[in-house]
């Protein structure tokens, strides 16, 4: 989840969402996931206001303009929705077989549209979409290896994502055919710049940047 200060209440002071476990699991849910809920905090940590219904919700993504994509864990899988900057809920990815698993929603730099791992017929796929649920699927890539994307580039080129296993990988939107390592080591959680022209991620512990989304080398910064 990225939350950098753009928020569309005119409070101003929101920096991100948390996800708070509901206290008391229902009669029956023992091996169920607690329903959480996604809630606007500010710098303090105080709660502004909830963000729709509480759910089994993993993995939030937040736009430039205040929508919140979510994963929402349903039976053997799940599915992609959206809130809207009110707390609407609409569906973005629907499965009827209840063991499609659609996750790990990132948001384009202009929000236009949403890459997502699904796995599908026993293979993990990233595919974008529409994030105003029009049109078709995109698959970028596919395998048999977990897989859930990472960072978005802001001119919208490159899309990092990770690989079960320990392994990061850089894609090209336009170009999927020859994804390329980010980092020889094991590695997670890329992140990448404002201007585009770092990545930051996790490798044995350590933080390191480097050049993106090309360049050679890296520093180890922690």
């Amino acid at each position: 989840m990225r939350s950098d200060g753009r928020f569309p209440l005119p409070l101003g002071i929101a920096t991100a969402i948390v996800m708070a476990a509901l206290a008391a699991a229902p009669p029956g849910a023992v091996g169920q996931e607690l329903p959480v809920q996604l809630t606007w905090v500010d710098r303090t940590g105080a709660a502004i206001q909830p963000i729709g219904p509480p759910g089994a919700y993993r993995g939030p993504d937040l736009s430039r303009d205040g929508r919140v994509a979510v994963h929402q864990h349903d039976r053997n899988g799940g599915d992609v929705w959206l809130f809207d900057a009110q707390g609407r809920m609409t569906r973005l990815t629907i499965d009827a077989t209840g063991t499609q698993e659609n996750a790990s929603p990132i948001f384009s730099p202009d929000g236009t549209r949403i890459v997502f791992a699904s796995l599908r017929n026993a293979k993990w796929g990233l595919y974008v979409k529409r994030a105003d649920g029009s049109g078709g699927e995109t698959l970028l890539i596919e395998s048999g290896s977990r897989k859930m994307p990472m960072a978005w580039s802001p001119d919208g080129q490159f899309i990092v994502y990770w690989v079960n296993g320990g392994s990061q990988w850089v894609v090209s939107v336009n170009n999927p055919r020859e994804p390329r390592r980010l980092h020889d080591a094991p590695n997670s959680h890329a992140q990448i710049s404002p201007d585009g022209k770092w990545v930051a991620f996790n490798s044995m512990g350590q933080i390191y940047v480097k050049p993106f989304p090309t360049g050679e080398g890296n520093v180890r910064v922690s």
